[in-house]
């Protein structure tokens, strides 16, 4: 802080002035005014170089303690500031570094996911390529099976035709020898009931 750097006043005669009149100027010489104030109970504070000196001083004193806080606060301000930057760096760093493992995590659980469906399409396809492995295998069995089956109800239909075809030859054959030994059985009655008794013999065809 700059120095008010008062002076005393130095005169001849410090109680000297001249007298003159204010309207028109006119000089009534000039005159010695000393003090006529009675009895003095307080002197009071004099206004002089020395006075200003000790405000000096004062304010050297109150510059020196304003700086010396500025300095303190300047100090724990930056460090304050600096306090404040550490936190938002580590702050920073820890945001990032979360972010970083969060990524990681999820490609880790991505391709888990990815992994996993692509294990279970290539077992459901498997399973399906097996199923549809044994479904033509049964198919190809079954075919086989029915086409022997289709064989044998085709023989088993000729021989039961050839059966049924014997079996109505002979009843027809049964039939026609039946009905000729009915007809020669009822000649005989005719016979005997005209009294006419011979030796006959009725032959039935086996």
């Amino acid at each position: 802080m700059k120095k008010l750097n008062v002076k005393d006043r130095l005169v001849q005669f410090a109680n000297r002035y001249r007298l003159s009149k204010a309207e028109n100027g006119e000089d009534f010489g000039t005159f010695d005014f000393n003090d006529a104030t009675g009895t003095v109970t307080e002197e009071g504070t004099e206004i002089n170089k020395a006075l200003f000196d000790v405000i000096d001083e004062n304010f050297d004193e109150l510059d020196k303690g304003l700086k010396a806080e500025t300095s303190r606060a300047t100090a724990e301000e930056n460090t304050l500031t600096n306090r404040i930057a550490a936190e938002e760096t580590a702050r920073e760093q820890a945001v990032t570094a979360e972010k970083d493992r969060a990524q990681a995590e999820e490609q880790r659980l991505s391709a888990a996911i990815s992994k996993e469906t692509a294990d279970r399409e290539a077992a459901v396809s498997n399973a399906q390529s097996t199923l549809e492995a044994a479904i033509e295998a049964e198919e190809t069995r079954a075919t086989t099976k029915e086409g022997a089956l289709d064989k044998k109800i085709a023989a088993e239909t000729i021989r039961a035709t050839g059966v049924e075809n014997s079996l109505r030859t002979d009843l027809t054959a049964e039939t026609t020898r039946a009905t000729t030994a009915e007809k020669q059985l009822e000649n005989k009655k005719v016979n005997l009931s005209g009294g006419e008794l011979k030796d006959t013999v009725v032959t039935f065809a086996d």
